[in-house]
């Protein structure tokens, strides 16, 4: 699809209708605003302030293939990841690349950051689970989740689960001081999965 629709939740009415120049791939909104980041298939980021139908920023992709993306908590930066090893990271306001994070062999297939802000965890395509600290922009640890490519990866509202789905297993990875180790594997597949919101057991 090239259009975003925006609709009144109490009325179910439709307030706003975005169009788009590509093919939306993923749509997350800011935590801490009414914006929302638009990625787009010819390889290009956008902020979009939906109640004042205004497009903040543009950010161009250095690679194709945008697969996800995600904001900080606080609404300051965008992490992108798709097409290529490296997931970048974005100024909201500015657009400007404000860094990167590199380790993974194959590309990275899907993102996910803490509630804190502190961390991320990341898949790619041959099944590695990479967990980062975001301001060492530094691998703290790894997991191998199976053979196949990684479609989904999510953290609980207590930053202390994560999960990480492949094309037949849902992984649930324990990470305590650093000591992350899968917990539990449901042979399941799901192109997306999430945790209930503060809820550390519900998915």
């Amino acid at each position: 699809t090239r259009t975003i629709e925006v609709f009144d939740a109490e009325t179910r009415t439709l307030t706003n209708s975005i169009q788009f120049d590509g093919q939306i791939i993923d749509i997350t909104f800011c935590p801490e605003s009414k914006r929302i980041a638009v990625g787009l298939d010819k390889s290009e980021l956008q902020v979009v302030d939906v109640l004042a139908r205004r497009r903040d920023v543009h950010i161009p992709i250095p690679s194709s293939g945008l697969r996800q993306i995600a904001w900080t908590p606080d609404g300051r930066q965008l992490i992108s990841c798709g097409g290529e090893t490296t997931i970048r990271e974005w100024d909201a306001d500015t657009g400007a690349a404000v860094g990167s994070l590199t380790g993974h062999p194959t590309d990275v297939t899907s993102i996910a950051v803490t509630p804190d802000g502190k961390r991320l965890i990341s898949g790619d395509r041959d099944g590695h689970v990479f967990f980062w600290d975001i301001d060492g922009k530094s691998a703290t640890h790894r997991l191998r989740c199976g053979t196949h490519p990684i479609r989904s990866v999510a953290v609980s509202g207590d930053g202390l689960q994560f999960g990480a789905t492949n094309t037949d297993s849902l992984f649930i990875i324990w990470d305590d001081e650093g000591q992350a180790q899968v917990i539990r594997q449901l042979t399941r597949a799901a192109h997306h999965f999430q945790f209930m919101p503060d809820d550390g057991s519900t998915l």
